[in-house]
C-alpha cells in the first residue's frame, strides 16, 4: 500500500489473487466518464508501482467500457464506473469498480476505486467484495 496527502492505496494480497482499494482527492472537475478515466490514469501512473520496472495500471481501452452511470450514495451524488484495467509494460489486468463524487463544498472530487488481480480465477466474487467496500465508505 501507499499513503500520501490526497491518496491512499490499500492492498489485500493472497498467494493466488490481490484486491486493492484506492481513495484519492483531486481538484473538482465535471463528472464525465472521460474525465474520471483521465484522472484515474494520472493517479495510478503517479502512485502505483507495478511488478515490472515502469509498469502501472490504466483503464483498458476496450469498446463499450468503462460503463459510467450516475449514482447517489447516501447524500452524495456521483458517478460510478465499471470496467477493466490493464498494465502498461506488463501483462496484468482485471476488473475495477469506482465511485467519484464532488465534495460538499464543490472544490474537489473524491474517488473510491476497487480493483482485482486474480489470474486464472473467477473474479466476480472478488469484484463484488471490493464494490461493497467502495459503497460502504462514507
Amino acid at each position: 500500500g501507499r499513503e500520501e496527502e490526497d491518496f491512499l492505496w490499500l492492498c489485500f494480497r493472497t498467494p493466488k489473487n490481490d484486491r486493492f482499494i484506492m481513495i484519492y482527492k483531486t481538484p473538482a472537475y465535471e463528472l464525465t466518464c472521460e474525465n474520471i478515466v483521465y484522472e484515474r490514469n494520472r493517479i495510478t501512473k503517479a502512485y502505483i508501482i507495478g511488478a515490472v520496472q515502469g509498469a502501472y495500471p490504466i483503464v483498458a481501452d476496450i469498446e463499450g467500457y468503462p460503463i459510467a452511470e450516475p449514482l447517489q450514495l447516501r447524500y452524495h451524488k456521483g458517478m460510478e464506473l465499471r470496467g477493466l484495467w490493464a498494465s502498461v509494460r506488463d501483462k496484468m489486468g482485471g476488473p475495477f469498480y469506482s465511485y467519484t463524487m464532488l465534495s460538499a463544498d464543490n472544490t474537489s472530487c473524491i474517488t473510491v476505486d476497487g480493483f482485482v488481480y486474480a489470474p486464472q480465477e473467477n473474479k466476480r466474487d472478488f469484484l463484488r467484495e471490493v464494490e461493497a467496500i467502495v459503497k460502504s465508505i462514507k
